[in-house]
């Protein structure tokens, strides 16, 4: 824990999920976060985008409905105890109502430039719910109308597609997309600190 710490305090990015809220965070940060004590089941809940100029989710939630997010069984509901410092990106309002608290992605910082950034649920578990009939689309229509595709190259890929439906393709596609938004947008502050060093 000591070691984590250190590591986030001098300027290091720190990416946990779920059980590391109550196992890692509230140990190290407890002045920031803490599990409410109130697990989820295994469920699906719509989110709603706090913060959508966050560099973190830039790509992703474009479509008007709300997409859904999965709540493995036994989920840690984040209950934020420093609202001042941590910022809520992502929120569930029907998580809110189940189980007591709305954050599902937060982020704060800590020490010398260390980053946090903890969801509720892992980002490689999450699956798709249909709950509408734009979910239950096809995957070619969700990569032509929303992402921007032509019909030759939704065409090209279409044997990967045939099987996928709109609300399968869109949770693949913004998991994928989330995770490298985290990796590009580290690399960028990595960067940024050498050039700063070097001076």
């Amino acid at each position: 824990m000591e070691k984590i710490k250190e590591f986030v305090e001098k300027g290091g990015f720190l990416f946990t999920t779920d059980w590391a809220l109550l196992n890692i965070l509230e140990k190290i940060f407890p002045e920031y976060v803490k599990y409410n004590q109130r697990p989820t089941g295994d469920d699906c809940v719509a989110v709603q985008v706090v913060d959508k100029n966050n560099k973190f989710l830039e790509g992703l939630f474009k479509a008007d409905e709300e997409p859904i997010w999965w709540l493995e069984s036994s989920s840690y509901p984040i209950y934020i105890v420093n609202e001042e410092k941590v910022k809520v990106l992502v929120k569930s309002m029907e998580m809110k109502e189940k189980y007591g608290e709305d954050p599902i992605v937060i982020i704060f910082n800590y020490g010398d430039g260390g980053t946090i950034l903890h969801m509720t649920s892992h980002y490689y578990l999450q699956r798709a719910e249909l709950r509408s009939e734009r979910h239950k689309a096809t995957a070619k229509n969700y990569v032509m109308n929303e992402m921007g595709f032509t019909a030759k190259d939704a065409e090209e890929i279409n044997e990967e597609l045939k099987d996928l439906t709109l609300g399968e393709a869109e949770s693949a596609y913004s998991t994928t997309q989330f995770i490298s938004n985290v990796i590009v947008e580290q690399q960028k502050k990595v960067e940024l600190r050498k050039k700063e060093e070097e001076k």
